[in-house]
């Protein structure tokens, strides 16, 4: 299945969901959002002790899920996880452990050594994700200063879109 289908499939997903994925605590205590939720899954989740919702998370990564309205949103979210849809590879596929001394020589004057190395391990991992799904261009989604974006770009010839929220990361 195509990167496109399977992020296709994920998004249909989420979107009966997506006022309870984008928001914090305190909007979905205001907005009164957990009165959007189906009412069998509202029923359940009211029935459920603390130990029983902190505990939901983990159920994302079992196989057994129970047969429930809230069993079948994780069964669901499961389903088009990125893992099963087959996007997500091993660190380890990724390539080899060194750094590449010419990344390693530029990006050592404009940042600290364990973000430097970071950018280095993540834009190898990017870069062989973007080969393997033979993607044409990327988007870094919090870009922050740009370090990832700029890599992917320079090193690997990816074309990037790089977003942030901070106005201050995004002038040029």
């Amino acid at each position: 299945m195509s990167a496109k289908i399977s992020l296709t499939y994920l998004l249909n997903q989420l979107d009966t969901y997506h006022n309870l994925v984008n928001t914090s605590m305190v909007e979905f205590i205001v907005s009164d959002l957990f009165s959007t939720l189906p009412n069998d899954v509202q029923n359940e989740l009211l029935d459920m002790d603390d130990h029983q919702i902190a505990a939901l998370p983990i159920k994302l990564l079992e196989n057994d899920v129970s047969d429930t309205a809230v069993g079948d949103v994780v069964a669901g979210l499961r389903k088009h996880s990125l893992e099963m849809l087959g996007l997500v590879r091993d660190w380890e596929e990724a390539g080899d452990d060194g750094e590449d001394g010419s990344i390693v020589q530029f990006l050592d004057k404009i940042m600290p050594q364990k973000k430097m190395h970071e950018v280095c391990q993540m834009s190898k991992f990017a870069s062989s994700l973007s080969l393997a799904h033979q993607t044409q261009s990327l988007v870094d989604i919090g870009s922050g200063k740009g370090y990832l974006a700029q890599v992917l770009a320079a090193w690997y010839k990816i074309p990037i879109l790089a977003i942030d929220y901070q106005e201050i990361n995004t002038k040029a």
